[in-house]
């Protein structure tokens, strides 16, 4: 690959004129520009290297062949459009030193797979991903754009980030095969956020809802009429839904008032914010009790500390665990032998590469953050 392929000025990468099928962006490169590889279809992979820290607007969009993207640590931003309408693309893991996704991968139609790290803050829209079936936030994560996951029509299963206090404008529009997704302490729901989830049969709402749009299950701009050929009307489906919520809250009286079957039950997933962790729910099998652990020379993975990895190294546990001879890792590899883990703040990113390890044969060992700190200080 000739460096005459890349047009670079001042670090940054405005335009790639080769013919690569797999390329490798050059050291020395700090932002990938605007529509530098805007519609090349001979592009099947790309290797990002480290010290990028911005890709631009519409940089890879409409390289239809595209099915590979190795990022590298230290991206910041990706910026609207940049892998728009990419429709080989099948799984993104971005590791970390994210901190604001745009809506880059809008129209992705084979992506399946998306990993975030902790430490990112916003992020757009997966509109069209329509092979998406889970989705987990990592809960660092505060905002989400309107039409996040607009028409993703396989979507079943999201982990909405603690932190987040609105569940935006069309959030899960036409998500017809949504099943679960848990509603953390928001403090408003926008109108259409459940327009057509037609296969949500429960919904729990926390007692810290302020608002909750009258048009919350419909699209605001559309009339409510029978489809062509049957009598069923985009509000039927209510019918089959049931709203859990505290007694006297805006969950209750919204219930209510929609005339949608609700009861005071909250279901025994649902703790005191009105849902359990939904970490250790899914993962707590996975988690040593009592575990012994062994420092000198021993790689350490953490999820869910409350700082991005780029500040990890002055986490009281961290310092900890480097005194003792442990290694600082950021990312999950067959050389890791420890996760840690605070399942408050952890998504799913993290264990989830663990037990692909261990489908590889590695012995990484789960453990929860409190359990260490008690073998560390006491």
């Amino acid at each position: 690959m000739a460096s005459s392929d890349f047009i670079i000025n001042n670090g940054i990468l405005e335009k790639y004129v080769g013919s690569g099928r797999d390329v490798a962006i050059p050291d020395g490169v700090k932002k990938i520009g605007d529509c530098a590889f805007e519609a090349n279809q001979n592009l099947c992979s790309v290797l990002i290297p480290c010290g990028v820290e911005e890709i631009g607007e519409s940089a890879f969009a409409h390289c239809t062949n595209l099915k590979q993207v190795c990022f590298p640590e230290g991206v910041k931003r990706i910026r609207c459009k940049a892998f728009c309408e990419c429709e080989n693309l099948e799984a993104i893991d971005i590791p970390f030193g994210l901190k604001y996704l745009d809506s880059a991968f809008t129209g992705c139609k084979k992506l399946k797979t998306v990993r975030l790290p902790e430490g990112v803050h916003t992020v757009g829209r997966f509109e069209g991903c329509i092979s998406l079936v889970r989705f987990d936030f990592p809960d660092t994560v505060f905002s989400i754009e309107r039409h996040a996951f607009y028409n993703c029509k396989n979507l079943r299963e999201v982990h909405l980030p603690a932190r987040l206090d609105k569940i935006p404008f069309r959030c899960f529009y036409l998500c017809q095969r949504l099943e679960t997704v848990n509603i953390p302490q928001v403090k408003e729901i926008c109108a259409g956020a459940f327009y057509r989830c037609e296969n949500l049969k429960e919904l729990t709402l926390p007692d810290s809802i302020l608002e909750i749009d009258k048009d919350v299950f419909k699209d605001p701009f559309l009339p409510i009429y029978p489809e062509k050929g049957n009598s069923f009307t985009v509000l039927d489906w209510l019918k089959n839904l049931t709203i859990h919520a505290p007694k006297g809250s805006v969950g209750e009286a919204f219930a209510k008032k929609a005339k949608i079957s609700y009861d005071n039950k909250l279901p025994e997933s649902a703790a005191s914010e009105c849902f359990s962790n939904p970490w250790m729910t899914a993962y707590g099998q996975y988690v040593e009790r009592n575990p012994e652990v062994h420092f000198e020379g021993s790689a350490f993975v953490f999820s869910g500390l409350p700082m991005a990895d780029s500040d990890a190294r002055d986490h009281r546990t961290v310092c900890a665990v480097i005194e003792r001879g442990g290694i600082f890792r950021t990312t999950v590899s067959g050389k890791t032998n420890y996760l840690i883990v605070d399942p408050e703040f952890s998504h799913s990113g993290r264990i989830e590469a663990v037990l692909e390890q261990r489908r590889k044969g590695k012995d990484i060992k789960v453990i929860l953050l409190s359990d260490l700190d008690r073998i560390l200080f006491g």
